[in-house]
């Protein structure tokens, strides 16, 4: 066999270990999805008003749900409430004239920065 082939040959079984590595996680991965997921109860047989016989219905939530959805109702309707009570106050601003040291600072290499990129020559041309 010529270099090239062997090349060939080991890139082949790379490139087909690979497809197969992703398909063996592909398959792990729907097993867990249904081996963990809720299964939907059967209706009785005697039961011909709701529907037919064998018809699928979604499962009864459980009681962890239901305490989540009290809760959550109840946090919305206490937010309502205090929204209503409680007045909510905007952070007073300092005025412009009274700056800090370290703003002023700031401010003013702002400034200098732009003041030097505005007076900047075009690039190529000589002074």
């Amino acid at each position: 066999m010529n270099p090239i082939q062997v090349s060939l040959l080991i890139t082949g079984i790379g490139m087909g270990l690979v497809f197969i590595a992703i398909i063996l996680l592909w398959a792990m991965m729907e097993l867990v999805v249904k081996s963990t997921a809720d299964k939907p109860t059967k209706l009785n047989e005697d039961s011909s008003e709701t529907g037919e016989a064998g018809d699928f219905i979604q499962p009864a939530p459980r009681e962890d749900q239901s305490a989540r959805r009290k809760a959550a109702a109840a946090a919305v309707a206490f937010a309502i409430a205090a929204e209503k009570t409680i007045p909510i106050s905007q952070p007073e601003l300092p005025a412009q004239g009274n700056l800090s040291t370290w703003q002023a600072v700031m401010r003013a290499g702002n400034l200098n920065q732009i003041s030097n990129f505005q007076k900047r020559s075009p690039k190529g041309s000589k002074r």
